[in-house]
């Protein structure tokens, strides 16, 4: 009995690895709001906990303990050590625990899933399950680059509106898909280089072709760096294996392909003609909507002013969406192309910066102590054991697993890139564990005398097995039972999750359909399901909000309206004051106070609650002015070089009838966004209302109608601002005829040359 349950436990390990190395590139599911991360992550912690499971039952069955040690073991289980205490310490448990939305990767249990899968893998990938492996990542790659090659030329496959566009993919979006793509495209053809049936190593160069077209068509630098990157590495090696002619020739037509289609792609006037007529559709452009993306210069600066206040532990797993609007420089404030500026970026676009900022110098380190250790096994291995070179698989394995350590400097690490370098690691360390190699062999873990160290390791075949004895077995339970409990807890946690997530789904289809009651009903219920996500109160707040509107246009209301009207209001209130904690006491005095849900750092909380409070009018608007004067205040301090903010406070003061600080804080908004036509025109309209500086609001509405694009969209606002304009005209040129000795002050935008784009 106890031999067929461990027989049966190392079978569904084995097959459990593949699938998850083949699932959860493309997996996705359209019933949880956010379709692919969340999905993705949740498969890969859930499998990850199973059979970590089933290897203790494994374990209990055998009554050994026994795994493959590598020399990657230690700096794995220290990172993870050092990525527990900086989910201990972060700025916001809560998100480092279960994750950022809508990234939701970078939590603790997804990196401890990792660390997890990367020992089942290194213990049970024997050759058979290893090619398995590989094989899963190039399908699974393959059916990726399948669907983005016939959504690029116009042909989704699925009939669901969210999947019409065509930069549509299971990935994610297209950062993610290249990025697994240049990792898994020299794995593929190392599959073509090492198959001996001559089917399955055509199907493998076939399989190569359409990811590298898919490449080409995607048309990100940083993906043929990656690419770049990992054939210089072949290349450094290969010289000591022979290709035969065919192999070059096919190597170099897939090189050919993927130049062609790069030019065509790049050059107007090779791809109008050739690529255009392909594409069915009134979308024809040759370029794929890329995802935006924060440009490194801000993203280094950002990291690097946060890792100044929490140099150590950083500010916490998964938490850059929170402190980016803290430490962004305001030099962002001055790109305008797709609105970056005005974008709160949940990722910085490269992996170690996340971790820089995230998990401070220690954390840091602590990851460059493995990616350095797996680079010198890498070598040592490549360069100094003759099984290895002659092996052309081998050496394209560590090709590809520099292209993913490659990655992880040009675009955020993701569920799909995290998998294949945990998995590809493991299967290089068992690989040189076959090989004979002294980085990774098997071992026996026994407990012993805690003075010699509690546990020692035996390599299997060095002495005689160890016989079943009390202390195997007692270690073999007190890796079991803690096993049965994680995924008991995991099992729990990912199912609140998803409860959650599944109403919130349904909330937003709900919103899109304007069917109010059905989006509050289950706000409600995804609040009830996971209480501790701030969006899901944020969401319920902002619902609150715009029925209050609606019900308020409608004019006269009766008693029950009213109440109604009260109670949406009041519950929008509630709802901030949890996200926030916010308990104010007076103008400019408030405390915080924490409940499941608060989330203190975030700015999008307290702009919210700012908003409710900036709305509410009649008899409670003196008392509401205080509170969104002190929250909106709070926002500014959490997101200081927004110019929104400051213009959303102006406001506040400007309906309150108190100019002087209106004012102050228009001008606040302009210095940080000196092309932002919106805080100029505010700022003419608290000008002219104090009076007495024409010229001023004559400039202030130049600089309006300036930035202002002259688009079809902003016709009114331009023939608004214009009336405006002129009329300010004739009120400077009557108050200089009756003050001619009077001489006009320069204003600070005379000198200035506004763009005309207004990223806003």
């Amino acid at each position: 009995m106890r031999e067929n349950i461990a027989i049966l436990s190392n079978k569904v390990i084995q097959v459990g690895l593949v699938l998850i190395a083949f699932l959860v590139p493309f997996f996705f599911l359209p019933t949880t709001s956010e379709f692919y991360n969340f999905n993705k992550t949740t498969l890969l912690v859930l499998g990850s906990f199973f059979l970590f499971f089933v290897w203790g039952l494994k374990m209990v069955a055998e009554q050994r303990v026994q795994m493959t040690r590598t020399s990657l073991d230690v700096p794995l289980l220290v990172f993870l050590g050092i990525y527990i205490i900086a989910t201990i310490f972060s700025i916001d448990p809560i998100v480092s625990m279960i994750g950022w939305h809508p990234v939701f990767f970078y939590s603790l249990p997804t990196v401890a899933a990792l660390v997890v899968l990367y020992f089942l893998a290194t213990s049970h990938l024997n050759s058979t399950y290893r090619q398995a492996a590989y094989i899963a990542f190039a399908l699974s790659a393959s059916i990726l680059a399948f669907l983005n090659i016939s959504y690029y030329f116009g042909h989704p496959l699925l009939s669901s509106s969210w999947a019409q566009v065509r930069f549509w993919t299971p990935a994610g979006d297209l950062d993610k898909l290249g990025s697994f793509l240049a990792i898994s495209i020299p794995l593929t053809t190392a599959l073509g280089l090492s198959m001996r049936q001559a089917a399955y190593k055509y199907t493998a160069y076939v399989l190569a072709a359409l990811q590298l077209i898919s490449v080409a068509l995607v048309n990100i630098l940083f993906v043929y760096i990656t690419l770049i990157i990992a054939f210089v590495t072949v290349i450094l090696f290969l010289p000591k294996i022979k290709l035969q002619a065919e192999e070059k020739w096919i190597l170099g037509a897939l090189t050919l392909l993927t130049v062609f289609i790069v030019l065509l792609v790049n050059v107007k006037g090779l791809g109008n003609p050739v690529i255009k007529p392909l594409i069915a559709g009134k979308d024809k452009s040759i370029s794929l909507i890329k995802p935006a993306k924060l440009p490194q210069s801000v993203a280094w600066q950002t990291s690097a002013s946060a890792i100044t206040v929490r140099p150590i532990f950083g500010s916490g797993p998964g938490t850059f969406g929170m402190i980016f609007t803290q430490f962004k420089p305001i030099s962002l404030n001055n790109i305008n192309e797709n609105n970056l500026w005005n974008v709160r970026f949940d990722l910085p676009g490269n992996g170690l910066l996340n971790l820089l900022a995230t998990t401070g110098a220690v954390g840091i380190l602590s990851f460059l102590l493995i990616i350095v250790v797996l680079l010198r096994a890498l070598t040592t291995i490549a360069t100094g054991h003759e099984a290895t070179r002659t092996n052309i698989g081998f050496i394209f394995l560590i090709g590809t697993i520099v292209a993913s350590i490659a990655s992880f400097l040009l675009f955020d690490i993701s569920a799909l890139t995290g998998v294949a370098f945990i998995i590809l690691a493991a299967a290089f360390f068992s690989t040189a564990r076959d090989f004979g190699s002294n980085i990774a062999s098997e071992v026996n873990l026994q407990l012993v005398a805690l003075r010699s160290g509690a546990i020692r390791s035996v390599e299997v075949g060095s002495a005689p097995a160890p016989t079943i004895s009390k202390d195997t077995s007692s270690l073999s339970w007190a890796v079991f039972v803690p096993a049965i409990v994680i995924f008991a807890a995991i099992l729990f946690l990912s199912w609140t999750n998803y409860k959650a997530e599944f109403f919130y789904q349904r909330a937003l289809v709900a919103s899109t359909k304007n069917q109010g009651k059905d989006t509050r009903d289950n706000l409600v219920a995804a609040i009830s399901a996971n209480p501790y996500r701030d969006t899901y109160h944020r969401a319920l707040l902002v619902t609150d909000l715009a029925l209050a509107r609606a019900l308020n246009q409608q004019g006269k209301l009766d008693e029950q309206q009213q109440n109604t009207l009260l109670a949406l209001v009041r519950d929008a209130i509630d709802q901030g004051r949890i996200i926030t904690g916010y308990e104010g006491s007076g103008l400019g005095a408030f405390n915080i106070k924490r409940s499941p849900g608060t989330s203190v750092q975030n700015v999008a909380n307290w702009e919210s609650l700012a908003t409710v409070y900036a709305n509410i009018g009649g008899q409670l608007r003196q008392d509401a002015s205080v509170h969104s004067i002190n929250t909106y205040s709070q926002s500014i301090r959490l997101d200081p070089t927004n110019p929104r903010l400051f213009e959303a406070l102006g406001n506040v003061y400007m309906n309150l009838g108190d100019v002087d600080n209106a004012i102050r804080n228009y001008e606040f908004a302009v210095i940080r966004k000196f092309d932002y036509a919106s805080g100029h025109y505010s700022l003419a309209q608290a000008v002219k209302r104090k009076g007495g500086n024409p010229a001023r609001v004559v400039n202030e509405l130049t600089a309006t109608l300036q930035l202002l694009e002259n688009t079809k969209q902003n016709k009114a606002a331009r023939e608004r601002v214009q009336k405006e304009l002129e009329d300010a005209k004739a009120e400077l040129k009557e108050a200089q005829k009756s003050q001619p000795a009077q001489t006009q002050a320069p204003s600070p935008l005379q000198e200035s040359s506004p763009s005309a784009n207004i990223g806003q």
